[in-house]
């Protein structure tokens, strides 16, 4: 009988926690959630304006800040896309996606040395070996 209770008791705890966790969202979770779903659907203008309420909630969510980067890149805006990746970079340096983002940025903004710069960014911050590999490769 004390055994299922206690059975009983490590299932209880086990589904709060699940339970807390998901509840755990932070603030600007729900303007990130629609960002998400207009990015999607290539409405990227009300998408940013989205990703800035949830940034606003969160300025450290280096995450919120990086799909509003992708967004200026499907735009053609580039230098916003920097702007907003380097940002994403001071927040997480080992982001690597941000920084092959970055790259791919400054290529279509004809600077080759910061393109390479930050090629190499992502292959010294990068643990996956095929990874690695095609971000040198972006190099040669």
């Amino acid at each position: 009988m004390r055994a299922r209770k206690s059975g009983l008791l490590l299932l209880f705890f086990a589904f709060f926690l699940c339970w807390a966790g998901a509840m755990a969202q932070g603030p600007g979770k729900a303007a990130y959630t629609a960002a998400e779903n207009m990015r999607k659907t290539k409405r990227y203008a009300e998408a940013i304006e989205k990703y800035d309420e949830a940034i606003r909630l969160e300025k450290e969510n280096y995450r919120y800040l990086f799909a509003r980067g992708k967004c200026y890149y499907e735009m053609k805006d580039y230098s916003l896309a920097i702007s907003t990746l380097e940002q994403t970079v001071e927040i997480n340096p080992d982001f690597t996606p941000a920084y092959s983002l970055l790259a791919l940025n400054f290529l279509k903004s004809g600077d080759e040395a910061n393109a390479i710069y930050n090629y190499d960014q992502a292959f010294k911050h990068e643990n996956k070996p095929e990874r690695k590999v095609q971000y040198k490769m972006q190099v040669v």
